[in-house]
């Protein structure tokens, strides 16, 4: 209203300014006239005169001027005339205006209020529509992810059965290199044995090597005493030249067996230098045989470790297998949850079928909404349950009362694990109307709910204890909702498809936790809640 008024305020003050400035113009003119009146007045005097040729122009002028107020005069009556004629259309406008504004308020307050009640609907629509994807995208995730476990699985399984070829390569290889091992151990206490022996050998070469430098010793002292007594002889020579000869001969056994004895050294010596040749070959072969045994040795602990390596791995892959083939609570529960549904809508499909064996009871393939298609509920247009279909909407309420009670909570709670072992809670059962093509879409909707409103009114009125049913949020489940002509089963091109599309469907919304610890608590609220 406000802005109404101040978009019209320029236009009423514009209308007024036109008349003000009319009339400030009337009253400036009559006040430049009242000026020079009183200037004049104010020159004249009776005892001035003028001369006439000055008077009478003056005199013309006062009478113009004279004529030009009368006519001032006149026109400012008719201004002020005309300015309390607009002045009364004015206020009539003014009143016209405020009606126009009251009304338009109130327009405006039931556009406000159909806005709101579009945004509501807008919202709900939202939500309906967000849930759905999600679910859908939920649907979709678990697919995805079963299919990524089941490929994790194939290829655990490859990679199980390779590791187990390689595991028996590596046991057979093992065994190889055991027997391996084995010689390389059997060479070398050979060689360990023969090192023995060349040592005790070597030994007995150095004690008696050590036996012929003394010996060695001893020739050399007997040598160094005989060159001494042959000194003593040379110097006795003069004395004894008959011993001369016999100290000669003497000399010369000395001087033969100086050089046996240098002989049998240098024998010795080259008996040394082979026995220690040997010696170094016979320690480069342990050397060898000592690297080849450690080379060995280091096979087959790299062998062993990896044999570790691989039976590691397998072990990992074994419990990586028995995780993935360890089903995951929660999507478990869902399946068992999904499972229970389907199994409650056979059970109810079942019974309404007994009773009435002409309906033709389907079970769509998400298995969460129970249809009947045949003959519809509903005439064409109309809201009203036809007469001959209201005891089937009775007997489905009927079925659904002794239902209920194992899957929601309330006062009429009757949890029992015969009826239901997988812990399912219902969240909503939702009565969906349809239409068929007939008329506009709007129309449409607005009647599809108008007819899941009269089969609730209908529903709860011959069972009064159905809305007494409730999920965990302590709401009633059964609910209501319209699609209009947007969700045909059957094509509308004739009068039978468009009578089976005047439908009223069952759909079951169950609980769907977001986590596994959600499951507990949902557990226990049926067994504290439902327990008779």
């Amino acid at each position: 209203m406000r802005t109404l008024s101040g978009r019209r305020g320029p236009h009423h003050e514009e209308e007024e300014s036109v008349f003000v400035s009319m009339t400030d113009m009337t009253v400036s003119f009559l006040f430049i006239v009242m000026i020079l009146l009183a200037f004049f007045a104010s020159r004249f005097n009776d005892e001035e005169t003028v001369p006439l040729d000055v008077f009478e122009p003056v005199q013309a002028e006062r009478d113009t001027l004279r004529k030009l107020l009368d006519q001032s005069e006149e026109r400012l009556s008719a201004a002020l005339s005309q300015v309390g004629i607009l002045t009364g259309e004015r206020n009539t406008l003014r009143e016209t205006l405020t009606r126009t504004e009251t009304e338009r308020d109130a327009a405006l307050d039931m556009l406000a209020l159909s806005q709101k009640r579009v945004g509501t609907l807008e919202r709900d629509l939202d939500t309906i529509t967000a849930e759905r994807d999600v679910l859908l995208v939920s649907v979709a995730t678990l697919e995805d992810d079963l299919a990524v476990a089941l490929a994790r699985i194939e290829v655990l399984r490859e990679a199980l059965l390779n590791a187990e070829t390689e595991r028996d390569a590596a046991l057979e290889m093992l065994v190889l290199a055991q027997g391996q091992v084995d010689t390389l151990r059997r060479d070398l206490d050979a060689t360990v044995v023969e090192r023995d022996a060349l040592l005790v050998s070597i030994e007995t070469l150095e004690d008696d090597l050590a036996a012929a430098l003394a010996q060695i010793e001893v020739l050399r002292e007997t040598l160094l005493n005989a060159e001494t007594e042959r000194d003593a002889a040379l110097e006795m020579l003069v004395l004894a030249q008959g011993q001369v000869d016999t100290l000669r001969r003497d000399l010369d056994t000395i001087v033969m067996e100086r050089d046996a004895l240098l002989v049998s050294v240098a024998t010795l010596e080259d008996d040394l230098a082979s026995a220690l040749a040997r010696i170094e070959v016979l320690r480069e072969a342990l050397a060898r045989a000592e690297a080849e045994r450690d080379t060995a040795a280091k096979k087959a602990d790299d062998r062993q470790d990896r044999i570790r390596e691989l039976e590691a791995e397998i072990a990992a892959l074994s419990a990586d297998l028995a995780r993935l083939r360890r089903p995951d609570p929660l999507k478990a529960y869902l399946a068992e949850v999904a499972a229970q549904r389907e199994r409650v809508l056979e059970r109810l499909r079942d019974a309404l079928l007994a009773d009435f064996p002409e309906l033709e009871g389907v079970i769509t393939s998400e298995s969460d909404v129970l249809r009947f298609q045949g003959e519809g509920l509903f005439a064409s247009g109309s809201d009203a349950l036809l007469g001959t279909r209201i005891t089937i909407v009775e007997r489905i309420a009927e079925r659904l009362d002794d239902l209920l009670p194992c899957y929601t909570l309330g006062v009429r709670a009757a949890y029992s694990p015969e009826c239901n072992p997988a812990f399912a809670v219902i969240e909503a059962v939702q009565i969906e109307g349809h239409t068929d093509s007939d008329g506009a879409d709007a129309l449409n909707v607005a009647l599809s709910a108008r007819r899941g409103a009269a089969t609730y009114a209908a529903m709860t009125a011959h069972q009064a204890g159905l809305i007494a049913h409730l999920n965990l949020a302590g709401q009633p489940v059964l609910s209501i909702a319209g699609y209009g002509e947007g969700r045909p089963v059957i094509d509308n091109a004739t009068a039978e498809g468009r009578s089976t599309n005047r439908r009223i469907d069952l759909r079951f919304i169950m609980v769907t936790p977001g986590e596994s610890t959600e499951i507990a608590r949902i557990r226990d609220r049926l067994r504290g809640e439902g327990r008779p």
